[in-house]
């Protein structure tokens, strides 16, 4: 976990220098957007794939501002749904995202779709890199 928070957090520093917070999909990149926030200082939120009917009802949990630019943080992208999802969520809220990290960029097409909402995607490994 060290090394992908560190990695993450150099990755944020390089490509989302003005990122006022982080934002991660459920469950998964949660752990990894708690470690890069330890790691650059930042806070996070945690995009729900949808409101619960209890609690907050909220969809994005966490303080924000609106207007704040976020970097969302993802572990795997295969076809980018699920972070096509958290993107346009955080925008609902008001908060502007153009840049997404993730470990693994499977290569199937997530990047493209990315890029379809304005969305770059900087990814710490391809799957390629680790089929060689």
């Amino acid at each position: 976990m060290l090394f992908r928070s560190v990695a993450i957090g150099e990755t944020i520093r390089e490509h989302a220098p003005t990122a006022q917070r982080i934002g991660a999909p459920e469950l998964g990149a949660v752990s990894l957007a708690a470690a890069a926030s330890l790691e650059v200082g930042l806070p996070f939120v945690i995009v729900r794939k949808q409101a619960k009917e209890y609690g907050t009802a909220n969809r994005i949990e966490g303080p924000f501002v609106d207007g704040e630019e976020v970097v969302l943080v993802e572990d795997v992208v295969t076809s980018g749904g699920a972070a096509i999802s958290a993107i346009e969520a955080l925008r609902e809220a008001g908060l502007k995202v153009s840049t997404a990290i993730c470990v693994v960029d499977r290569e199937e097409g997530g990047a493209d779709e990315l890029a379809r909402i304005g969305i770059r995607l900087r990814p710490l490994l391809l799957a390629s890199e680790l089929r060689s």
